[in-house]
């Protein structure tokens, strides 16, 4: 009796029949650079000189954007930790989430959803101790998950890859022990990440927190790590982001989608200095595209209008992002695409000219 397998590529869905007796393997590609776990331990991995701190942020940004990939489709991984991340042989390393046993298709995938906690009961036990979150921890054999679940195993490892320490180690008798301080807020030290910029320190504190509605998104842990990995290459910027400060979870998907296609992003959330007009002309001095997010309140605000005058005195590309009721319309020379958000889309189209 034959019997079937399928299997999903990029663009349909196929299925073939194998019969009985036939041999059945799954090649699965080999990454030579092993898992972060192998990383942590350079003995462990044939020519692999220890990460840096540049290296740990690169690694924790590259998972963070394959997390945000998941959680984009419904996917919930289930078990993230150092584990499941594989590294390419490169220098940096190209990163990869493996180890899908654990994982599963949210069962309500909405566009908003992806700036909301929506939590989903399941009573198979999932993840790691050490790296489950509150809500995986239940006495009674009922458990919830979402992605916010992930984002605290996301936490835990960004702790452990940065302080170079195994999380709880040696410190609880047993699971349940561990399970029970972790329920009452126990968390690792933050402050053992001495070198670690406090920025990434506030993410890791908010994505472990016991409320999951607080726990950043994937995408927004990504853009955090990106701005800082670049400023650790600071040499100059693909684009400066202007803006009023008005709805930062659409910016932040448009920055994401910039930075994936591969251009460095100067963007004031994280790149601000003390002097802050200091700060906004060198980056605009670095770019080589000032962004502009126009809507009504723009012109009221005095940052915002010095970015613009002095990208205009700098003959700085001006590219303009401009709104209407709950959509985005940029015009640039770069790209031609649409990015959904919560309210609306955010239209990519192609123009030779900025307009003002």
């Amino acid at each position: 009796m034959p019997f079937e397998i399928s299997y999903i590529n990029k663009n349909d869905k196929k299925h073939y029949r194998i019969p009985l007796g036939h041999t059945v393997a799954i090649v699965m590609r080999y990454e030579g650079g092993g898992s972060l776990r192998n990383a942590f331990n350079p003995a462990m991995t044939i020519a692999r000189k220890p990460l840096t701190l540049s290296d740990k942020i690169h690694i924790l940004r590259e998972c963070a954007k394959g997390l945000h990939q998941l959680h984009s489709i419904g996917i919930f991984h289930g078990d993230i930790k150092p584990d499941n991340i594989l590294l390419s042989h490169h220098s940096p390393p190209l990163i990869r989430l493996a180890d899908f046993g654990q994982a599963a298709k949210l069962k309500t995938m909405k566009t908003e959803d992806m700036f909301t906690s929506v939590l989903h009961n399941s009573n198979t036990a999932r993840g790691t101790p050490i790296y489950s979150a509150p809500e995986l921890i239940s006495h009674d054999g009922t458990i919830s998950y979402s992605r916010k679940t992930d984002i605290y195993a996301f936490a835990i490892l960004c702790w452990e890859c940065l302080s170079g320490e195994v999380p709880f180690n040696k410190t609880y008798r047993n699971n349940f022990d561990l399970q029970t301080a972790v329920k009452a807020g126990m968390r690792p030290d933050i402050g053992k990440l001495i070198d670690t910029p406090y920025i990434i320190k506030d993410m890791i504190t908010a994505c472990w927190d016991v409320d999951r509605t607080k726990r950043y998104t994937a995408v927004k842990c990504y853009h955090l790590l990106d701005q800082i990995y670049l400023k650790s290459n600071p040499d100059s910027y693909d684009i400066f982001f202007s803006h009023p400060w008005i709805n930062k979870n659409v910016l932040s998907y448009v920055k994401y989608f910039l930075s994936s296609a591969g251009y460095k992003v100067w963007y004031d959330e994280n790149d601000l200095g003390y002097d802050l007009k200091k700060s906004m002309k060198d980056g605009i001095e670095k770019s080589t595209v000032v962004l502009v997010c126009l809507n009504q309140t723009y012109e009221n605000r005095e940052n915002c209008m010095f970015e613009l005058k002095h990208a205009s005195h700098e003959k700085k590309t001006i590219v303009t992002l401009g709104t209407h009721t709950h959509h985005f319309y940029l015009i640039t020379s770069f790209t031609s695409t649409t990015i959904s958000d919560r309210t609306g889309a955010v239209y990519l189209g192609r123009h030779q000219h900025s307009t003002w």
